[in-house]
């Protein structure tokens, strides 16, 4: 029970700051900008359908102009801000990605011409910052652990848990997963695939279970 308390605090507190982080408007932007700002905010999904729209923004927005919008109350303008650092190959992108992550708002997303996803915005940064510019293994290995540490309700952290060696300090993340899945067989499989890496005597039993 006491648990579970902590976890409801912990969350009341999460979503608050959450409102509290998010409250730039576009009127709040230089007057220059603000066109292309609300014409962006028609777009329902990504990419982007206003090329013209994007091309202003990447040719006139400043670094402060994008990292004000990453703060921004429209979680559209926010993910474009983050998508168009990293185009732009500001230096800024990997810090700017590890203090975002916590952002979990949903943008609409073209994954392929057929398949339209409902995406977290912390998690089309990653793999903003994954196919664009890249990460080398020291920052990679840091986001894993940021991630399956400190956001751990990250849509994108199973995917990550996939990859990963086993270590200590995500053993109980990983199983306690690959126990609580049970209605979901896709994220139960990759989790159990990862806790038969730690080799341990008292996971056996389950892991035969899940496999047979």
């Amino acid at each position: 029970m006491y648990k579970i308390f902590l976890l409801f605090l912990a969350s009341f507190f999460f979503f608050s700051c959450q409102k509290e982080k998010f409250n730039q408007d576009v009127d709040d932007f230089q007057s220059e900008l603000r066109p292309s700002l609300k014409s962006l905010l028609g777009d329902n999904y990504l990419p982007s359908r206003d090329t013209v729209a994007r091309s202003f923004l990447t040719k006139h927005a400043t670094i402060q102009d994008l990292e004000q919008l990453m703060d921004c109350k429209y979680p559209m303008l926010r993910i474009i801000a983050y998508q168009t650092i990293v185009d732009r190959q500001e230096y800024e992108y990997f810090n700017l990605l590890l203090n975002h992550l916590s952002d979990t708002a949903r943008v609409k997303f073209w994954f392929d011409e057929d398949i339209l996803n409902n995406s977290q915005i912390s998690s089309l940064m990653i793999m903003k910052a994954n196919e664009d510019n890249g990460l080398s293994p020291i920052q990679k290995k840091q986001l894993i652990r940021t991630v399956l540490l400190q956001h751990p309700y990250l849509d994108i952290s199973n995917s990550m848990i996939r990859d990963i060696e086993p270590d200590e300090e995500f053993y109980e993340l990983i199983k306690n997963r690959a126990i609580s899945y049970t209605q979901d067989c896709n994220k139960q499989l990759i989790n159990s695939f990862a806790l038969s890496k730690f080799n341990k005597k008292e996971d056996v039993n389950f892991l035969n279970q899940v496999f047979s």
